[in-house]
């Protein structure tokens, strides 16, 4: 099948960036014409071997650097439907991808079949729906002590919304009105699947993410006196909460020669810093910043656990990550990582608002070599036989394109 694959910002490297380039090295290395359309492009954030087997196209929208939205809109779906002629298969990614499709389909009459794998709907617009824990946590109140962090959150976001209301109103006429392009809605998770359909009235089919497994040749390692964060850091990825607890641990005298590896960087970072330090930490926490793939193998494979727990997560492919390197993960208990990560077997859920209940799940993960042992073992096999490259590709042919 001839298939695009439509994404808006390649020029930065995340999950869902990371999703499109292995979604497309995939399908393209099982027979696929695979061309991936973006707005921007940086090469150098993508090593050669990654995009090999396809291509990329930048779309040329020269009616894009006017300040009227409808208008760029209009030049991004004009230059998309001359690329899609021919194609068997549309697939938009994140948002405005599918503002482009559904203007381009209303440009043309021969159309290919598309296909909206959702990550989650636009945080930025539907923020009350997709942040709903957050939300009634926030109303609850809670321990004052903590979640500063996810209070200021809440409190910008009402701000932003009701400054930008007019806009934020033409933003959800436009994506609802979008969907009618839609003829196919994919999600990764339940939890994706459940806000979807509270915030479209449409039904979406789970398509679970899946992972490229690392290199069985890659050195196994002894862990070390360590634990690990990966993420952003930003107010929702939640790091805030595992300073916290490893705080209450050192505090109280517990785990006194472990040292905590925070990979990943974002505006949060100097108010971690600072955080750490008031809670003497400062030497015992090691901020990383972003590391290449191979390095942050090395940080998993080194460390006893994982800790992750950020609010409303869609997905999550951190946790895959790390039980792919035999590690076992300390994980929220709702949103997407309760869905990878098995309570009992392959890690622990807790509650990502309790920085206590973090630390005792760190606590006793950290202090057991044997249950350590088991959930790593337990984890990597997991991710071999649900979340693996190859078992996303099997599901996204299957519902994506029928009849391959």
């Amino acid at each position: 099948m001839k298939i695009a694959l439509v994404h808006p910002n390649l020029a930065v490297r995340g999950g869902a960036e990371n999703v499109v380039i292995w979604l497309a090295r995939g399908l393209a290395r099982r027979g696929h014409r695979v061309t991936v359309l973006t707005a921007s492009y940086r090469p150098e954030l993508w090593p050669e071997e990654q995009v090999r087997g396809f291509q990329v196209e930048v779309l040329r929208a020269p009616l894009a650097f006017l300040r009227s939205k409808r208008l760029t809109l209009h030049s991004f779906g004009r230059s998309l439907a001359h690329l899609v002629a021919g194609c068997d298969v549309l697939n938009c990614h994140n948002w405005p991808s599918n503002l482009w499709v559904a203007r381009a389909r209303g440009a043309t009459r021969s159309f290919p079949r598309v296909v909206w794998y959702c990550q989650e709907p636009n945080r930025r617009i539907y923020w009350e729906e997709t942040d709903r824990n957050l939300v009634s946590f926030v109303a609850g109140g809670g321990d004052p002590r903590y979640n500063e962090h996810l209070r200021r959150d809440v409190e910008r976001e009402r701000a932003s919304a009701a400054l930008r209301a007019r806009k934020r109103a033409r933003d959800i006429a436009w994506d609802q009105a979008a969907l009618r392009a839609v003829d196919l809605a994919l999600v990764n998770s339940r939890f994706s699947q459940a806000t979807f359909e509270r915030v479209y009235r449409r039904s979406a089919e789970v398509c679970a993410l899946g992972i490229p497994l690392p290199d069985e040749r890659d050195p196994a390692r002894e862990r070390g006196e360590c634990f690990c964060a990966v993420s952003p850091l930003t107010r929702k990825k939640n790091v805030h909460n595992v300073i916290e607890a490893f705080g209450l641990l050192a505090g109280e005298g517990r785990l006194s020669s472990a040292r905590l590896k925070i990979v990943g960087d974002g505006a949060e970072r100097p108010l971690l810093e600072r955080r750490a330090g008031e809670l003497g930490l400062a030497g015992r926490v090691e901020f990383l910043g972003f590391l290449p793939d191979a390095e942050l193998r090395r940080v998993y494979r080194e460390a006893r656990l994982l800790v992750y727990v950020p609010v409303d997560e869609p997905f999550g492919l951190v946790p895959l990550e790390a039980m792919a390197c035999g590690t076992p993960v300390v994980a929220s208990d709702h949103g997407g990582p309760l869905e990878s990560v098995v309570h009992g077997e392959t890690g622990l859920h807790v509650d990502p608002f309790d920085p206590r209940a973090i630390a005792e799940a760190v606590a006793s993960l950290y202090n057991s070599e044997a249950q350590r042992r088991g959930m790593g073992d337990a984890g990597l096999c997991r991710v071999r036989e649900q979340f693996s490259l190859e078992s996303f590709l099997d599901r996204y042919e299957r519902l994506a394109l029928p009849g391959t």
